[in-house]
């Protein structure tokens, strides 16, 4: 069962530099647009409007908050946070492939 487990880390470790790789894109673009839309229009609504929550989706009234609740607000703050990590995992993820492969084009790049 640990080695499924392994196995697929790696299959999903290798898609993610792959995809940014090829891509430039980091693979959390698509959530992260997504949120932030909903965020944006939350956010510009005036006092008084009825509005989503852009993490839940339950509709309310603005106060101040284009949040619903803290909880909501703390999931945001969680998930922007979650994202920069991976972001980060990427980067390094992807220096290590570029660099392995600059290493193996030079020392197996004669033969």
């Amino acid at each position: 069962m640990l080695k499924k487990i392994l196995i697929f880390l790696i299959v999903v470790v290798v898609g993610i530099v792959a995809y940014k790789g090829i891509t430039g894109k980091s693979a959390t673009d698509f959530a992260e647009t997504e949120l932030e839309e909903r965020f944006e229009v939350a956010d510009k609504a005036h006092k008084g409007d009825t509005i989503v929550c852009p993490v839940c989706g339950e509709k309310f009234v603005k106060d101040t908050s284009p949040f619903d609740s803290e909880k909501c607000e703390d999931r945001y703050v969680k998930f922007k946070e979650g994202l920069k990590s991976v972001e980060t995992f990427e980067d390094d993820a992807l220096k290590v492939y570029e660099d392995t492969k600059k290493s193996v084009k030079k020392n197996f790049g004669n033969r």
